[in-house]
């Protein structure tokens, strides 16, 4: 069976992002995701923004979405994502990557060996989660005897963030689901069978993981407004595509450099504004209520079981959340979706 989500980027006052969670909660969104894209502005916390959020619902999980473990060492993201769990009454998931251009760019942080890297912080996190006292000499982290204060009242799912060949691989290795976006659709099927291809490595079949597609998602009856508020996710989303994703979304290496700079340099307002209709179009689902359905059919492909909708989601966001509740995600609910 098929299950939706929405995905949070705090860019805005956190009291607003509780208000739409429970509008979403309340609607049957099962799972609540929070993006830590600090210290970029104009983000906020990523675990204050679940906490609060973890405070004001009842039923839905909270996931990261991502945290890197560049920024945040994996010791420290464990205390943080067992400090939630204990707040949620045991809702929290771990959502995980190599990271993005935002939470990195400012700390002079470069990704290196990301693969080998999460690939890593997976087994730590296992570690700790399972209660043991955790001594690690790697050659990418060190612990000496850490332990948690307590352990999950339940197994922490591990969910990891992917759109290159190794990632993909690797989600079906050691996670328990994967966290897909900016993905097109003309590879989704070949991504899919990647996570399938490491699942098989680890004596497993792809319907044991949970695969979520994370759609930069915008809808409005302006369906040109819907289209100018995604630009933004759509902007560092192209920044961090992989090159075989860049190729298959028609964006030049050069446009992608072009954002990377602009970022980098003069923030994402100013890297917006290199947005174009194309990019749009390769890697969100951004229009009125019927575009939005058409295209989100699109990814409704084998082994696809959540499909999380990323903010902005429209000029009035409560509006847009029951836009996407009552008639966009209807429609979409057990469709077999497109071929194309």
């Amino acid at each position: 069976m098929l299950r939706f989500g929405i995905s949070m980027t705090p860019g805005k006052p956190i009291k607003e992002w509780v208000k739409l969670a429970k509008t979403a909660e309340e609607l049957g969104i099962g799972n609540l995701w929070v993006a830590d894209e600090s210290p970029s502005p104009p983000f906020r916390d990523v675990f204050v923004t679940m906490t609060a959020i973890a405070l004001q619902t009842k039923k839905a999980l909270l996931g990261t979405s991502i945290c890197n473990p560049y920024s945040r060492h994996p010791a420290v993201l464990a205390v943080s994502m067992m400090s939630v769990d204990e707040i949620s009454n045991g809702r929290a998931i771990i959502g995980l990557g190599p990271g993005g251009s935002l939470p990195l760019i400012p700390l002079a942080i470069e990704r290196r060996e990301p693969a080998k890297t999460v690939r890593a912080t997976v087994e730590i996190l296992r570690k700790l989660f399972n209660g043991e006292i955790v001594s690690y000499d790697g050659d990418v982290f060190k612990l000496h005897k850490v332990r948690l204060f307590s352990v999950p009242r339940r197994r922490m799912r591990i969910y990891l963030a992917a759109r290159g060949p190794m990632m993909l691989g690797l989600v079906g290795e050691v996670a328990d689901g994967g966290l897909l976006t900016a993905i097109p659709p003309l590879i989704l099927d070949k991504s899919i069978s990647r996570i399938e291809e490491g699942a098989r490595k680890s004596g497993r079949t792809l319907k044991e993981i949970d695969v979520a597609y994370v759609l930069r998602f915008s809808v409005s009856k302006d369906s040109e407004r819907a289209r100018e508020l995604v630009k933004p996710n759509v902007a560092y989303g192209v920044a961090d595509l992989p090159p075989d994703v860049l190729k298959a979304a028609g964006i030049r290496k050069e446009e992608q450099e072009e954002m990377k700079k602009s970022l980098g340099e003069k923030g994402l307002k100013a890297a917006a504004d290199l947005v174009t209709d194309k990019m749009i179009d390769a890697i969100a689902v951004a229009g009125t209520p019927d575009e939005c359905i058409k295209k989100g059919k699109l990814f409704l492909r084998r082994g696809i079981t959540q499909l999380t909708f990323g903010s902005p989601y429209g000029p009035d966001p409560q509006e847009a959340i029951k836009t996407l509740c009552k008639e966009i995600i209807p429609a979409l609910s057990d469709q077999k979706g497109e071929k194309k």
